[in-house]
């Protein structure tokens, strides 16, 4: 079965062009020259905030899957059909419309949209993940990954450095992560070179991939922040693993790791609370 997701890559532009234009009007130019900004904002949860945009770049996305690929299920990060998604045996698309959104908000330029193609056993088979603010696209199906860049095309390829020359990157959320999330955080701050809390898991996938960063660390992950991943930093020449090191992870573990590589894996995964894998 063909798993690409090439007729996709338009429609995410055109919904990095609508974000892009909205974060600029609000951050970037007067006000009365440009859209009206993020819109509505609400608070979704503990931290957590939903803006107008999102639900914008999100019926572009889901209006538009739902015409090119009608067979198919589609779940998107603020919908409530999560309940169905599991038991769902479709080829179905996940789609997280702007990821980063707090970043959005507050007016850091590091955002982006990301579409997974996931089978009837939940494992993810394509992704796209689109960076709007540095016209970045990449595509990948887990056995290679492409780089969209202002026109071209080009492989994307891991780093595969050394932990002690490393940039890591790692979630954002202590306030619901606990103690050990942090005890974690203070081991990669002395073992790696350096490290980076971004709040955008789009992006920092999109690092790894093209071998800026080393590896992202969730240490609670939610399915549309990480389907992506897996085709993509596989595709690229990297590893998606538990905090075992092991490659069995799923999309729903919440403890995900990706990679550059499996030396980078096998060097990570003791600083996660477990022990080597072969």
């Amino acid at each position: 079965m063909n798993y690409s997701l090439n007729d996709l890559i338009p429609v995410l532009r055109e919904a990095g062009k609508l974000l892009r234009e909205h974060f600029e009007g609000k951050h970037l130019i007067a006000e009365d020259q440009g859209p009206a900004g993020e819109g509505p904002v609400t608070l979704k949860g503990e931290h957590e905030l939903v803006l107008g945009v999102d639900m914008l770049s999100q019926k572009l996305i889901v209006d538009a899957i739902k015409k090119l690929r009608p067979d198919c299920g589609v779940y998107s990060e603020e919908m409530n059909t999560w309940g169905e998604f599991k038991g769902d045996k479709r080829l179905k698309f996940v789609i997280d419309p702007l990821d980063g959104t707090h970043n959005y908000h507050f007016g850091i330029p590091l955002w982006g949209i990301a579409v997974s193609l996931v089978d009837g056993q939940n494992k993810p088979q394509a992704g796209l993940i689109h960076i709007p603010m540095l016209d970045l696209l990449l595509h990948g199906d887990g056995k290679t990954t492409t780089l969209h860049y202002h026109g071209e095309e080009m492989p994307a390829k891991t780093s595969q450095r050394a932990l002690e020359k490393a940039l890591v990157a790692y979630d954002n959320q202590f306030y619901r992560l606990g103690a050990e999330a942090m005890d974690i955080y203070k081991e990669l701050t002395r073992r790696a070179f350096t490290t980076r809390i971004t709040g955008s898991a789009a992006f920092d996938t999109a690092m790894v991939a093209l071998g800026k960063y080393d590896a992202r660390v969730w240490n609670k992950v939610e399915v549309y922040d990480v389907a992506a991943a897996f085709p993509i930093i596989r595709g690229a020449g990297g590893v998606v693993c538990g905090f075992d090191g092991r490659d069995s992870v799923t999309i729903f573990d919440g403890r995900v790791a990706i990679c550059d590589g499996r030396p980078f894996a096998n060097q990570l995964s003791p600083l996660l609370g477990a022990s080597r894998v072969g």
